[in-house]
């Protein structure tokens, strides 16, 4: 089937993107004490890991629990989600 560019592909064009402001200073400090806190979890889980089975099965939520306190601090050291930046929100 031939291909026939009419110009139009069923969405408007994007318009200027926003200018980059940096992050308020609180979001970011508690993004940075929520990545030390991951870190600490993190380690601790190490540690427990070591006590056996038990800690093992333990250790494994400790660690789960810290990849996701390290993802939220992220969020939070970029400045936060934002949930109006699709046009389709």
């Amino acid at each position: 089937m031939p291909h026939h560019d009419t110009g139009e592909h069923g969405h408007e064009e994007a318009g200027e993107r926003e200018r980059f402001e940096p992050p308020a200073g609180a979001i970011v400090v508690r993004g940075v004490a929520m990545a030390g806190a991951a870190g600490i979890l993190g380690l601790a889980s190490l540690r427990l890991a070591k006590l056996g089975t038990a800690g093992i099965v333990f250790a494994g939520m400790m660690a789960a629990a810290a990849a996701l306190m390290a993802w939220a601090s992220a969020i939070h050291i970029t400045g936060g989600e934002r949930f109006d930046d699709h046009p389709w929100v």
